[in-house]
């Protein structure tokens, strides 16, 4: 009986440790997945930010696409300088007020959008 009650004891405390090593790999694997979520929630935050400023980009873009279309129906000279830029260096000063700004802004604009700013 002794032997019996022995090992009945040893299978006991084996249990346990192996019981406590899971619970302390459960803590662990706890800690690595609370740390995760806030990378991904982090990220997803990174991630909302950037399809903020992407569609105001856009927004903005498409406001100017139809800016540029209406001034272009009503400001010849603007017109000229859209289809021949080389145009912008006979333009007197006051055919420049807003000309030179608009035709600079959208060079702006497509450089950035085509990745060569």
């Amino acid at each position: 009986m002794f032997i019996h009650e022995r090992r009945l004891e040893q299978s006991a405390v084996a249990r346990e440790a192996t019981l406590l090593t899971e619970r302390q790999e459960k803590v662990a694997i706890s800690k690595e997945l609370a740390e995760a979520q806030g990378r991904i929630e982090g990220l997803l935050k990174e991630i909302n930010s950037a399809n903020r400023k992407t569609d105001q980009l856009q927004d903005t873009i498409e406001r100017f696409v139809v800016f540029v279309a209406r001034k272009s129906r009503t400001c010849p000279v603007f017109a000229s300088v859209c289809k021949h830029p080389a145009a912008l260096e006979f333009l007197t000063a006051k055919d420049c007020s807003c000309t030179l700004i608009i035709f600079l802004t959208l060079n702006c604009i497509i450089s950035v959008v085509s990745g060569h700013a």
